[in-house]
């Protein structure tokens, strides 16, 4: 009986990798939301002190509501987009586990189908 492990062969596609490749693109594009969120709460501060030090009127409070508003909307869509990349990282870490063991029962099988070949000979 012959076996089909080869040892020079690269080890067969992994499931997994792809929701793990998927969880880190959309990790850098949570980073992204959050940095754009982060530089508009920054520019918001940054014009309400200029203008206090100009002496004029800061942001009418309706538009700083409105505005603290739409970030705080940005910032559970950030929230919302964490999440879902950690679901994607739970699905590709359980699919690379099962792939490991099925993996790793296939190592174990060649390797006695290889011994039994070696006592036979």
């Amino acid at each position: 009986m012959t076996s089909d492990w080869n040892p020079t062969a690269p080890p067969p596609p992994v499931e997994g990798r792809g929701a793990l490749a998927l969880a880190l693109e959309q990790t850098h594009d949570v980073k992204e939301k959050v940095k754009l969120c982060a530089d508009s709460l920054g520019s918001s501060s940054d014009i309400a002190k200029k203008k206090i030090a100009e002496g004029t009127n800061p942001l009418s409070a309706r538009k700083s509501l409105a505005n603290n508003e739409r970030v705080q909307y940005e910032v559970q869509e950030c929230a919302d987009d964490l999440h879902e990349v950690t679901e994607t990282l739970a699905d590709g870490i359980g699919e690379m586990k099962e792939q490991t063991k099925i993996a790793l029962v296939e190592s174990q099988n060649a390797l006695a189908n290889t011994e039994a070949a070696g006592s036979r000979r």
